[in-house]
């Protein structure tokens, strides 16, 4: 029984380590700014890319007119345009 215990908690920490080291996807975006929130024909679109770029944040603007940053550059586009 204890060497089927230890053999589950070994398991457990390898899954762990590598759930822990496993890298962000840095190509995934995600919607940072929704076109309805923009106003009204998107007239703050422009100042929001503008700081965008000037904090060298990749985005992308679907075909909804919704702004969308790298997932792992959400943080960093939420201080700058705050």
């Amino acid at each position: 029984m204890k060497k089927i215990i230890v053999v589950l908690f070994l398991a457990f920490i390898v899954v762990f380590i590598y759930w822990l080291s496993k890298p962000d996807d840095s190509t995934e975006f995600v919607i940072f700014a929704y076109s309805k929130n923009l106003g009204k024909d998107a007239v703050l679109r422009p100042y929001l890319i503008k700081r965008l770029e000037q904090y060298n944040i990749s985005y992308q603007i679907d075909e909804n007119g919704n702004v969308l940053v790298l997932k792992k550059q959400l943080e960093d586009a939420t201080i700058c345009c705050s």
